[in-house]
């Protein structure tokens, strides 16, 4: 029998054997940055996923050598999964510099089966707000993975309890619930909007998640929750941490892709009486600012490293994007990563805080 030879084309087929000057280029440059590798099993492990069937095996590979070869030519010793007391799993790589050590764990972001996975769960949940009755549209959005065994009928008697309190006044601006609790030593949080449904009360409520359908909103959700799972992976390491993320998704990285992802989504104020725009902040969703019970989530997370490869005619460029958390338990210097964008937080005159680019020089507007 005859097979078509493209049926199991591995992710990196072109890259790997095109004659293209451009594939040839990255496969030369993919190389140089293999042989910097230190020799042993880790050094295999990627060899084998550069032949690997899977995008994730491929590119994951790609990632780490990419940021292992960024890594040492700007530190003393870059140190492939080093070993923790008292975890299981390994970050990619631990730093050594004349300024302290920092660790850097990467990820893709990307429709995996974990992804997958979740979206199941999310179907779930909608089948548990099913049940509630009242007169609103829920819109639900999960802020932190929802585990495969979490029991969702703590959610629905929370919904129908914070529902059926509602006064029809609560629905003339826009609200807001968060149910939060801990499940298995780590944090389960989920968002909720409501909207005035115009309808019974005695019908049931109306029900739709904001998750990943939305085309439009994947990029941002998918760094949001990479940079959620592995946020506390390690717990309180003592040291600087850097989440370095690949967006492989349908839509490139935006500015504003990475801001909502990391600080929030984007609120615009307006005044009830003139109807004018009076200021803008950001949603507490954000990788780096949501909250459970009051306390901020995700400090063990000193930076986020945001990778993206634009592919020109005959070439093609990397850019790495660093947003540093304001929040951060253990802050990363900003000279460590000296000549790379930097997102970073500066003091205002009244002891408040923003945040702006190092130099105040925008990458975006290259």
């Amino acid at each position: 029998m005859k097979f078509d030879r493209y049926h199991s084309l591995r992710p990196g087929e072109a890259i790997l054997h095109s004659k293209q000057h451009i594939a040839v280029e990255y496969r030369r440059e993919l190389k140089t940055y293999l042989d910097e590798y230190p020799k042993g099993k880790d050094k295999n492990d990627l060899k084998g996923r550069l032949w690997s069937y899977t995008e994730s095996g491929f590119y994951s590979a790609c990632f780490e050598l990419f940021l292992h070869h960024f890594l040492s030519t700007r530190c003393q010793a870059v140190d492939p999964h080093p070993v923790l007391p008292n975890v299981a799993t390994h970050p990619e790589f631990e730093v050594k510099h004349s300024l302290g050590n920092f660790f850097v764990e990467a990820t893709l972001a990307l429709e995996s089966e974990e992804f997958r996975v979740q979206e199941q769960r999310l179907r779930e949940l909608v089948d548990a707000m099913r049940e509630v009755k009242g007169s609103v549209v829920l819109w639900a959005q999960p802020v932190t993975d929802l585990p495969n065994d979490f029991p969702l009928d703590p959610v629905r008697d929370f919904l129908s309890r914070e529902v059926q309190r509602l006064d029809p006044t609560d629905l003339e601006s826009p609200k807001s619930l968060t149910f939060a609790t801990n499940f298995n030593n780590r944090p389960v949080v989920i968002d909720f909007d409501l909207i005035s449904a115009d309808q019974d009360s005695c019908a049931p409520v109306v029900q739709a998640w904001g998750a990943p359908e939305a085309k439009e909103v994947t990029t941002h959700y998918r760094i949001r929750r990479r940079v959620r799972s592995k946020a506390s992976r390690y717990g309180h390491i003592g040291a600087p941490y850097i989440v370095a993320v690949w967006p492989r998704t349908e839509f490139p990285l935006t500015s504003e892709g990475a801001l909502r992802g990391l600080y929030g989504d984007r609120q615009v104020h307006i005044a009830r009486d003139t109807n004018k725009i009076t200021g803008e902040t950001r949603a507490l969703n954000g990788a780096f600012n949501t909250t459970m019970n009051g306390n901020l989530l995700n400090r063990e997370v000193s930076a986020v490293a945001l990778y993206r490869e634009q592919f020109l005619a005959r070439s093609y460029r990397r850019y790495l994007y660093v947003y540093h958390n304001p929040y951060a338990l253990n802050p990363v210097p900003e000279q460590i990563l000296s000549g790379v964008p930097q997102f970073v937080s500066r003091k205002d005159k009244d002891n408040g805080g923003h945040m702006q680019w190092l130099n105040d020089i925008s990458p975006w507007d290259e």
